[in-house]
Order: C-alpha cells, then structure tokens, then sequence
C-alpha cells in the first residue's frame, strides 16, 4: 500500500515519493501529539531508568500521561516545568510535596536529553505511561486520523497563505478535540 505522500504517475509501477511532504506530514504527527491531553494521544508504558530521585526518559518521549512511585497515593498525571513555585516549595518542609500531592519536573539537557525530576523521591518507580513521538505520521493511531487529517489541512492552508481556510481547519480540529474529551 502506498503511503500518503506518494504518487504513482506511470502505469509501470514507477512511484515518486515528494519528501517535503512526508516531512511536514511527519511533523504534523508530533505536533498533534503534543496539542492533545496525554490520555487521547494514546499513551504506552515504559520502563526508564530511575535514579537519586531523576528519571531519564526514553528517546521518542513527548509528555507523561501517568507517573507513580511506590512511596505515593496518587499518580502524577502532568509536569510542571523549572521555575514552577511548587518547585522551590520543597525546600521548606511544611510546604513540601509529599505523596498524597506528589511533583514532576520535566528538565530538557544540552543533548536533547530529557530527565524528570520527582519529589518526593523514596520508592521505586511503579508506574510510567507517557505519549511517544512517532518517528512517521503512519505510526499514528487510526482513531486520531480525523484529527491528524485536518491538521495536516491547516498546515496545507497556511504554506498557501489560506490564513482564513487553515484557521477554520484548526477550529475544526478543537471542536473534535472537545467533543472527544466530553466522551
């Protein structure tokens, strides 16, 4: 089956693959990632390495759905990011996260690295489900290629300077966002 990208313009068999548009399609797919809430994007277990409180997340990590350490009630279903309050909050114990209101700090390193801080830190790590980035747009999921297609629309719009065409696209794309998280 042929991708998306390609078209087939002799009867031969002879396709031609436009490599711009393969990567703008790929784009879009981790685009769409990131503007959906984590558990819509379809989120998959992983098991990083943990340690002195940091975990190293895996190559293709877009954003967290769930995380749990064993020391904690509830699960962290979102990170904050450095200079967040909360953040210098653990200095002071009274103010400290503790495991009925546990924290995640997502620090992105020089290497494109990408390490989670968590406080409190004691425990194992028991739960980690996070969105990955697809490494191609046909690595998405097919109960989002409603969503991914008016993406890939408005980004089409846009290049040809179909400013009101793409925003009635992206509008089309939040109203199914909204209507999928009312489900």
């Amino acid at each position: 089956m042929a991708r998306l990208d390609e078209v087939s313009e002799f009867s031969s068999g002879l396709t031609i693959v436009n490599h711009q548009v393969a990567k703008e399609m790929d784009d879009s797919a981790v685009e769409l990632m990131h503007l959906l809430p984590a558990y819509m994007a379809y989120p998959e277990n992983g098991t990083p390495e943990f340690s002195g409180g940091y975990i190293t997340c895996p190559e293709d990590f877009v954003k967290i759905a769930r995380l749990k350490l064993s020391s904690w009630d509830i699960p962290v279903t979102a990170c904050t990011y450095p200079g967040d309050p909360r953040e210098s909050f653990q200095l002071y114990p009274y103010l400290a996260s503790d495991g009925r209101n546990p924290l995640a700090v997502i620090y992105n390193g020089a290497a494109g690295e990408i390490t989670i801080k968590v406080y409190p830190n004691g425990g194992t790590l028991t739960e980690f489900n996070y969105v990955k980035r697809p490494s191609v747009a046909e690595q998405i999921n097919e109960n989002l290629i409603d969503m991914f297609t008016w993406l890939c629309a408005s980004r089409v719009y846009r290049v040809h300077g179909e400013k009101e065409a793409a925003n009635i696209c992206e509008e089309k794309l939040a109203s199914i966002i909204q209507v999928k998280m009312a489900k």
